[in-house]
């Protein structure tokens, strides 16, 4: 394991392909924000996109340190700071509107998640042992 040179893929890359790959990042950056922006049009969230630009980066960091389980509480707390201002006014308690927001998109989520891995990842895994007996593995060294 010690003699493996794990960033070689990446000396090895051409231009073109690192190219490729940050578009293809672009684009599916653009996508997670185009579909949270919608999310929160259904709450009545009227969030400005240059507001998201710098609230979902600040969301993600905050859910990925390891104070709660995965980010369980904390986010929700960051969300209604950024988000409350924005719920509709005449709104007698915003946090909840933040809140409602908040856990639908978790639960959202995870059924997004669970029925794509109910219908790709069997045969995901299928052509993964597949390859794998088709690799030689060297045990030489």
């Amino acid at each position: 394991m010690l003699k493996l040179d794990l960033l070689a893929p990446v000396g090895a890359a051409s231009l073109a392909t690192v190219a490729r790959f940050v578009v293809l990042r672009v684009f599916f950056l653009s996508q997670y924000m185009a579909a949270h922006y919608m999310f929160l049009v259904l709450f009545g969230l009227d969030v400005p996109v240059e507001r998201l630009l710098v609230y979902l980066p600040l969301l993600t960091f905050v859910q990925i340190i390891p104070v709660t389980i995965s980010g369980l509480g904390t986010t929700q707390l960051v969300m209604r700071h950024f988000y409350s201002p924005f719920v509709a006014a005449g709104t007698a308690h915003p946090a909840a509107v933040v809140d409602a927001f908040s856990t639908a998109g978790i639960l959202g989520f995870v059924l997004f998640r669970v029925l794509v891995a109910y219908f790709f990842l069997g045969e995901f895994s299928r052509e993964v042992i597949r390859g794998a007996d088709k690799v030689k593995v060297s045990t030489a060294d």
